[in-house]
């Protein structure tokens, strides 16, 4: 295998308790050729019951919702299906406390097998229920413990096809916020890894919004697990009040095929009437709201920042700073969508610490004021 699955595909359904039987390893990643087949050996460990456990092994599919739930189930049409391909010595094994099992099956690859990646899992589970008590209640109950150890077949060929879409990007405005939802869809024949990206800028494109990231539903990792054919959700929030008027929403699938992304716009609108309280409302964007820079002890250095209006309504800003951190122009006109560069010198005294902060605040006449935070280094 190329890559290591970055979703780790271990299933254990209401297994949580101690006594439970175990099965190991918990994913297998082989490279089979086509025409080729591979013994494979799990081990099976009995549980702590003192009476025997029958344990039925059976190979089924894997797949995913496009809201990131596994499923483990039989797949009708599923062109990357190894579950053909797998035949047990045995469809169950019995198990006294503690005993551990080989558990033994091959893997064989038809001869006219495409190359790409396949799945399967084997789903391991008792014959019967076991019962378990509650520590604090006169309760007891009967569960059934279910591990899937999940399957992944490399059959090498032909250079391996990343490919994505990106089939949509929408927004809705929830409590003052902007939820961005967008779906992509794996059209390759191996998994990929994607990450996900949207911006909103004003519709000619002379004002930029923000950027945010976009999570697949269902998991906090930046990065997501999407199967081969199978499409899912990615959503994020843009945490900003935007003023009325035409926008684009731009999202972006970076899936690890080079050079190439997956990228969708969509035009959306906002309509409302001047709010009485704008004091909350942002109407100012910056290229960056962080700053770094290097001064030596005795010297002077300048950095050039740019400042937008947001709004759709001419506004006025007055620029505060500390003396070392001179500003210049103190004060700003910006028309609607405009954006002005302002000068910021910084002298470092022999008296001034080598490290040092301050924030340069940005004060409109109406809205939020807004801070752009400078850090300095005298080396």
């Amino acid at each position: 295998m190329k890559k290591k699955i970055g979703l780790v595909f271990f299933f254990l359904m209401l297994a949580n308790f101690a006594n439970a039987f175990k099965v190991s390893p918990a994913r297998l990643d082989l490279i089979i050729n086509r025409g080729k087949t591979q013994e494979v050996v799990l081990i099976l460990t009995g549980s702590q019951s003192v009476k025997p456990e029958i344990l039925m092994v059976f190979p089924t599919d894997i797949s995913m919702s496009q809201n990131g739930t596994l499923k483990f189930e039989q797949l009708k049409g599923f062109q990357y299906s190894a579950v053909s391909w797998i035949k047990f010595e045995q469809a169950s094994y019995t198990l006294i406390e503690n005993q551990k099992k080989e558990l033994k099956f091959k893997i064989s690859v038809p001869i006219n097998a495409d190359p790409g990646e396949y799945y399967s899992v084997v789903m391991v589970e008792p014959t019967e229920f076991s019962d378990v008590k509650a520590k604090d209640r006169p309760l007891k109950l009967q569960m059934k413990s279910r591990i899937a150890v999940v399957i992944v077949i490399d059959v090498p060929g032909r250079i391996y096809e990343k490919k994505g879409d990106a089939l949509s990007a929408s927004i809705q405005e929830e409590n003052g916020k902007f939820k961005i939802l967008s779906t992509f869809n794996n059209a390759g024949n191996i998994h990929l890894d994607v990450i996900g990206t949207a911006s909103i800028r004003s519709k000619d494109g002379r004002t930029r919004f923000g950027q945010v990231k976009l999570l697949a539903t269902g998991s906090p990792k930046e990065e997501a697990f999407i199967f081969p054919g199978n499409s899912r959700d990615f959503e994020g929030v843009l945490d900003k009040q935007l003023p009325k008027g035409e926008y684009v929403v731009d999202v972006m699938y970076d899936y690890g095929a080079k050079i190439k992304k997956a990228i969708t716009s969509s035009n959306f609108s906002i309509f409302r009437e001047t709010n009485e309280d704008e004091s909350k409302n942002e109407f100012l964007s910056f290229a960056s709201k962080n700053v770094e820079m290097v001064v030596p002890v005795g010297a002077m250095r300048t950095k050039v920042l740019k400042v937008s209006n947001t709004d759709y309504r001419p506004i006025n800003v007055s620029i505060v700073s500390e003396s070392w951190a001179e500003v210049e122009p103190k004060n700003l006109s910006l028309q609607p969508g405009e954006s002005k560069n302002i000068r910021v010198a910084i002298s470092i005294a022999k008296y001034i610490q080598p490290i040092m902060g301050t924030k340069i605040v940005f004060n409109p006449d109406r809205g939020m004021a807004s801070e752009i935070g400078i850090q300095v280094k005298e080396k």
